[in-house]
């Protein structure tokens, strides 16, 4: 008995049909970011790219899914290249991958699903190609005799601190640590500052917080340049449903730091 099924879901109503199935998958697998799962997969699908072909990849096996690769066509046959669905506002794509599956058998009909796409061409933009996922879907194309070409799009600084907060302000440079001193002196002068968190967060309350939010992003740099979400047409109600299908889930935490119960940064 064929134990195996391969699927491509080409519809928005197909998605949604499978969504639990979908996030079964998503809750398995090694991606963390809430983005990537059916529901907003297919919002970020109907903002983006609405009028785009789509290919979701799909392996099952005994009835229940090991893998999951999302991909949108192109519009013309000019420039036949599929890509994934991220860009630089949100991303909604991964590589879903069942980590108890058969990596070599799942991911090398994963790859033999690629190939037979009318598109010769595929993107992977803004993936971590270094994480095993990646690096095993990387030798299963390979393997099948074609070629990838990595080439990083962009590095993320990081400060790794694992101590505590003193210590490690005791090894920067003096003046770095005089200069802390002077602006937190200065902050204090100005209080008071507070941290607020807003979590399980009632639905009729959700669209001004996230206004209020981007309101923040607005008066810095951001709206000056006129790149900021409000200042972006149809952004603004992309992340407000974006929020909403986040909190449906419980998976929506806003946070603000308040001057005076005025909000200086937001997250």
């Amino acid at each position: 008995m064929n134990r195996w099924k391969t699927r491509i879901i080409d519809s928005l109503v197909e998605l949604r049909a499978r969504a639990d199935a979908w996030d079964d998958l998503w809750e398995r697998s090694d991606v963390a970011i809430p983005t990537t799962r059916a529901a907003l997969l297919a919002q970020w699908i109907e903002h983006f790219a609405p009028n785009k072909p789509i290919a979701i990849l799909t392996i099952e096996r005994d009835g229940q899914y090991v893998a999951g690769l999302p991909l949108v066509g192109p519009r013309s046959r000019l420039a036949p290249i599929a890509e994934m669905p991220t860009c630089d506002w949100s991303s909604s794509a991964d590589l879903l991958l069942d980590p108890s599956a058969d990596e070599d058998a799942v991911l090398d009909r994963l790859a033999a699903m690629l190939f037979k796409l009318p598109w010769p061409i595929v993107r992977f933009d803004h993936m971590e190609i270094e994480t095993p996922r990646w690096l095993a879907f990387r030798a299963a194309i390979e393997r099948n005799g074609r070629d990838i070409i990595c080439r990083p799009q962009f590095e993320t600084g990081l400060i790794d601190i694992d101590h505590d907060w003193a210590e490690y302000e005791a090894g920067r440079s003096k003046n770095l640590r005089k200069n802390l001193r002077r602006t937190a002196r200065r902050l204090s002068e100005l209080g008071p500052f507070e941290a607020v968190i807003h979590r399980d967060i009632a639905a009729h309350c959700i669209d001004s917080l996230v206004t209020t939010g981007f309101e923040v992003e607005d008066r810095g740099w951001k709206g000056v340049a006129g790149t900021s979400v409000i200042r972006s047409p149809g952004m603004l109600a992309f992340f407000v449903e974006h929020a909403r299908l986040l909190a449906a889930r419980g998976m929506l935490e806003l946070l603000f730091l308040e001057h005076r119960g005025f909000p200086i940064a937001f997250e």
